[in-house]
């Protein structure tokens, strides 16, 4: 079940990247900074993604889980991480899609 809710929330924020769910519905699943660095993202004119590879996972710790995979922005395709922590419930910690700047 851990698992499973953490997988649900990182498409949640996968989906929040591609523009098909307001940020507002992710936003009190994000820390402050994960949130800001989505809407860094979402506010580029350059940042269009048109590609999404698979969703890799791993859990380095009981209450931590790591998803990277890749997205597709024009001709490229860039590495997308983040992390996500459990204290009461799952919370994204960090967001990064690698080699865009933001």
């Amino acid at each position: 079940m851990k698992r499973l809710t953490a997988l649900t929330l990182a498409q949640a924020v996968l989906d929040a990247l591609r523009g098909l769910r307001a940020l507002h519905q992710v936003r009190p699943h994000l820390s402050s900074r994960a949130f800001q660095q989505l809407v860094s993202y979402s506010d580029a004119a350059s940042f269009s993604i048109s590609g999404v590879g698979p969703l890799r996972v791993q859990c380095p710790a009981r209450d931590s889980l790591e998803a990277s995979g890749t997205v597709q922005i024009r001709d490229r395709w860039l590495a997308c991480a983040m992390r996500l922590d459990r204290e009461d419930s799952w919370k994204c910690s960090d967001l990064r899609v690698v080699g865009f700047p933001a």
